[in-house]
């Protein structure tokens, strides 16, 4: 065989026994993929950029919970029962806000799962920290500390439910319209509402884009603090209860 039939023949390629792989998906130059609203909403801008070749929804295995129901009411009581936490709450308002595994170092540099157990009083405007051991049973430490922990389903309805009930806003806000509401906090040390638990409560209807009305409940009162509507008339502005919290 001449040097020139080995060059004019064709070779096979070490690729050429694989399968074939599809190329990789059109990267979109827009940066992002349009949104999916459902229902759709009213006075949303049109998207303006390509849409997608191909998707597929993926559908994902629900992660079993950190603590499982039994562990839970085990804690529970572990903590209502313990003096230092009945002291605290005693004659107080308070909500449980839920427990967390935390991963903290031991002395020789192993690494050991604690419970924290999280509770808000409402007449202290702090939330109580109680650190237990990974078994539910025995209990570390009881501190009481001065931020906001996240909101619980419970205070979520009960902040809708005080907007929706105040006098202000009943007659506007009717069954078609629905809730939400987020935790805010001040940030000035010298307001009165300092720390307080207070929600942005916000009513809209499901087909439109923006809230019409809106709320202040502030928690700490169990009180409605101001209404108003997102188009910018004022409704009103609440005044505290005699003998309200501060």
């Amino acid at each position: 065989m001449s040097d020139r039939e080995s060059v004019s023949r064709p070779r096979s390629s070490p690729t050429a026994m694989q399968p074939y792989l599809l190329p990789p998906p059109r990267v979109l130059q827009h940066g992002e993929l349009p949104p999916v609203i459902q229902p759709a909403l009213r006075g949303v801008p049109a998207f303006d950029g390509p849409t997608p070749d191909h998707f597929e929804p993926f559908a994902s295995d629900a992660l079993p919970p950190a603590v499982s129901p039994e562990l839970l009411e085990r804690i529970r009581a572990t903590v209502m029962n313990h003096e230092a936490v009945k002291k605290r709450l005693e004659g107080e308002r308070f909500e449980w806000i839920g427990v967390s595994v935390l991963d903290e170092k031991t002395g020789d540099d192993a690494v050991e799962e604690t419970l924290l157990a999280v509770l808000y009083s409402y007449s202290m405007n702090r939330a109580i920290e109680v650190r237990l051991h990974r078994d539910g049973h025995q209990i570390h430490d009881v501190a009481v500390v001065a931020y906001q922990p996240p909101p619980t389903e419970g205070e979520i309805r009960r902040a809708i439910e005080l907007a929706r009930s105040d006098p202000r806003l009943a007659h506007q806000v009717g069954d078609h319209l629905v809730g939400t509401a987020i935790l805010v906090s001040s940030i000035d040390r010298e307001a009165p509402d300092f720390n307080h638990r207070s929600f942005d409560v916000r009513f809209g209807c499901p087909s439109e884009r923006l809230p019409s009305f809106m709320a202040l409940v502030d928690l700490s009162r169990d009180a409605v603090i101001s209404v108003g509507s997102c188009c910018a008339l004022a409704l009103g502005h609440a005044v505290p209860s005699e003998g309200g919290q501060p």
